[in-house]
């Protein structure tokens, strides 16, 4: 079972990431629930790290917050852009 729940963990963000990659835009998605998302995990990193659990389940929140960082950053990074590409055809 635990390894049934890394696999779903670890691949749950991955068509996100694709989608932002492939149609450079985050229009859709809510970069809230991403910061929500990234405290929650963290909070739960540091009562890991202080002894609650095992070392897998460390493990594989510490690889969950890094997938929702990746995820902010791209985010940030193509409204950024697309910000960029409005103000340039307003001119």
């Amino acid at each position: 079972m635990v390894v049934v729940q890394i696999v779903m963990s670890l691949t749950s963000y991955i068509p996100q990431i694709i989608k932002l990659l492939q149609r450079k835009s985050s229009d859709d998605i809510s970069l809230s629930s991403w910061y929500v998302s990234l405290v929650d995990f963290g909070t739960y990193q540091v009562l890991l790290i202080a002894g609650e659990e095992g070392f897998i389940l460390n493990c594989l929140n510490a690889l969950q917050i890094i997938q929702i960082m990746i995820v902010i950053l791209l985010v940030q990074r193509y409204r950024t852009k697309g910000n960029k590409k409005e103000l340039k055809t307003e001119e």
